[in-house]
């Protein structure tokens, strides 16, 4: 009996083995794809994601405002996703560092990060050949919004914002921030162009030596997240002279507007939390929608509050808009 041949494209014939070979590796093809699908559809679903823990990376060290509102959230968005969210500080670069490997993580909604007027705004204008883009990340909610104070060591003459201008006078003053570049940093700067009278910028490396330094005196004054220096103001270690929103903090009574002294002069900041690019949507949506209802917690609000902190919890598309602007 002869054997059983096709013909190729070449005109020669091919065995039932190559045949045999062929559909295999076509079988598989169909087979990868089937399974592509199947994860896109496990996605649509919310079945597929998470199925293991989550990774919010904070661009800044331990004690900074974005680290702070991470750990008091992490809990809460871990609770209504059912896996554990683990916060990692990757400090350095005024928070480029950290950003950069969000943007560079796999983007399969297990490394997510948080981000905000700094990442956006203060680092595209300070930094050249920043490695990042605001392509290269897919917005999922826009978090919180906060400002800074002027705090001067609880040793210091000043009283308030008035007696502290007119100090400025007397000689060059030395001022901290958590870096260069960061928005602490350009409030200085802000504050030095209005006043018309330089003032040296110390930077360090995270809020905890930044704070530590100001209620040591080894600094004049520094403007620090409320969230970084709520603790020590209460406690007497540093003077808060003045915020730099337009709008005064109900938790720093007495303490107004540095707008007030300075006209023109406004530093106030947001954060949210973005995932790499090309996440899919139907991740997106998930992590939005369980951050939203842990925002939406009465006792999460509250340490919001106390930490300086003023819920927001826009969607995706608004947090676009926000990084957009900035």
């Amino acid at each position: 009996m002869k054997s059983t041949h096709i013909r190729t494209t070449a005109g020669r014939a091919a065995p039932r083995s190559r045949i045999r070979q062929l559909l295999g590796r076509g079988a598989l093809a169909l087979a990868s794809v089937a399974a592509a699908l199947g994860v896109q559809g496990a996605y649509a679903q919310g079945a597929a994601f998470p199925s293991r823990p989550i990774t919010l990376i904070v661009p800044y060290g331990p004690g900074s405002a974005n680290d702070i509102l991470a750990r008091m959230l992490g809990p809460e968005v871990s609770a209504q996703l059912r896996q554990p969210v683990v916060v990692e500080n990757k400090p350095g670069a005024g928070g480029s560092l950290g950003t950069t490997l969000i943007a560079r993580a796999k983007n399969d909604g297990y490394t997510i990060g948080v981000a905000g007027s700094a990442t956006f705004g203060v680092n595209p204008a300070m930094q050249n050949n920043l490695p990042y883009a605001v392509a290269d990340f897919s917005p999922i909610i826009k978090l919180a919004s906060t400002s800074n104070v002027l705090v001067v060591p609880a040793q210091s003459k000043v009283a308030n914002a008035q007696e502290f201008l007119a100090s400025l006078k007397s000689g060059a003053l030395r001022y901290n921030s958590l870096g260069n570049g960061t928005t602490q940093h350009l409030a200085g700067v802000l504050f030095n162009k209005l006043i018309g009278q330089p003032a040296e910028h110390v930077p360090y490396k995270g809020p905890s030596e930044a704070v530590t330094a100001l209620a040591a005196a080894q600094i004049d004054f520094g403007f620090v997240s409320l969230p970084s220096a709520l603790g020590q103001i209460q406690q007497g270690r540093l003077r808060a002279l003045g915020v730099t929103s337009k709008a005064e903090f109900a938790l720093l009574p007495g303490v107004p507007s540095i707008a007030k002294t300075l006209p023109g002069f406004e530093n106030t900041g947001w954060f949210g939390i973005v995932a790499p690019t090309g996440t899919p949507k139907p991740i997106i949506d998930k992590v939005y929608q369980d951050t939203k209802k842990a925002l939406e917690s009465t006792e999460l609000r509250a340490r919001f509050y106390v930490q300086g902190l003023t819920p927001v919890g826009n969607a995706p598309e608004e947090m676009g808009r926000a990084m957009q602007a900035e």
